[in-house]
Order: structure tokens, then sequence, then C-alpha cells
């Protein structure tokens, strides 16, 4: 086989190679765009309002734990008073209880 065809042959194939492996390439940047992988060429702006997106959800979630916080918080308040409110009303009871008439009604 004289070298001239091998040479031939070898551009050949490094053309359909290089095609291939851009196929690849372009396939598994779309597919992978906004993962924080490979987005390159036409898939930067996908990866701006995927990364957006992602901001924005983080931000809801963090508010939605802030508010969560919040309310058990006021709730813990809230039996907090109960408890005391109940525990004065038992202590009261247990004073009329010991002493039924006030000095008025004396």
């Amino acid at each position: 086989m004289p070298a001239g065809g091998c040479g031939n042959l070898r551009e050949v194939w490094q053309e359909v190679y290089s095609e291939q492996c851009h196929n690849h390439n372009s396939n598994y940047t779309h597919r992978t765009s906004g993962g924080g992988g490979g987005g390159g060429g036409g898939g930067e702006e996908e990866e701006e309002e995927e990364e957006k997106k992602k901001k924005k959800k983080k931000k809801k979630k963090k508010k939605k734990k802030k508010k969560k916080k919040k309310k058990k918080k006021k709730k813990e308040k809230k039996k907090k008073k109960k408890k005391k409110k109940k525990k004065k009303e038992i202590r009261k009871s247990g004073f009329e209880a010991h002493f039924p008439l006030t000095r008025e009604q004396c």
C-alpha cells in the first residue's frame, strides 16, 4: 500500500472523526446546559436562565424557612403565655380556697 493513499485515508478518517466529536459535544452541552457542566456556544442564555431560576428557588426556600421559624417561635411564645396564665389561675384558686372571702366582702 503506498504512503500517499494511507495519508488520504487518514485525512478522511480525521474529518469524519472530528465531525462526530463535534456532534457529540453539541449534544452533550445541550443536555447538560444549566447543570454547571459545559454549556458553550448557544447554551449561555439557557445557563443564565437556569441560574436565575435556581437563585429564585433558593431565595424562596430561605424565605419559607424563615417564615416557618417565625411561626414556630410565635407558637412557642403563645404556649408559654398560656402556661403562665394557667399557673397564675391555679395559684389564685389555691388562695381563694384558703381565704374564700376578700376584705371587701367582709
